[in-house]
């Protein structure tokens, strides 16, 4: 599978999440999170940002072993939209054209990256109307100095 070739000195990254998208029922065995923000979640969260680590290299999940924390990604939920900002630690860089987002009202159907590109420009999703949001970022080529 292509999608998995990652560069060398370079590792695939995900914004760490409540779900482990390997407990979903999908066919794949890729690794990597994702997050559920509720409305209770908003409810109890004040100002409507969320920051979380941006794990690279934790295959299986494995963040404590396997991985390194490359940053961390802002979420900011304001009047019916959703931004989504990757902040990068310094010595680490990434591929800007290998970034996939997903945001929707349910997780997507399949969970290859590649496969939920949002194709957002401006990583500002419309999420009026959803009673829960479903957020996974990821990008194949997050690379350590």
């Amino acid at each position: 599978n292509d999608e998995c070739i990652v560069a060398e000195g370079c590792d695939t990254a995900y914004m760490f999440g409540d779900v482990a998208l390997n407990s979903l029922d999908y066919p794949a065995e890729n690794w990597g999170w994702g997050l559920e923000i509720t409305a209770a979640d908003i409810a109890a969260d004040d100002d409507g940002v969320w920051t979380l680590p941006f794990y690279a290299g934790a295959g299986q999940n494995d963040w404590e072993n396997n991985g390194w924390q490359a940053g961390v990604v802002v979420l900011t939920l304001d009047e019916g939209t959703l931004e989504v900002d990757i902040q990068l630690y310094e010595g680490a860089t990434m591929d800007d054209e290998d970034t996939h987002i997903y945001v929707g009202n349910e997780w997507p159907l399949n969970r290859a990256p590649g496969q939920f590109d949002m194709d957002d420009e401006d990583d500002i999703y419309d999420v009026v109307g959803f009673e829960t949001i479903y957020v996974i970022v990821h990008n194949g080529k997050v690379c350590e100095d």
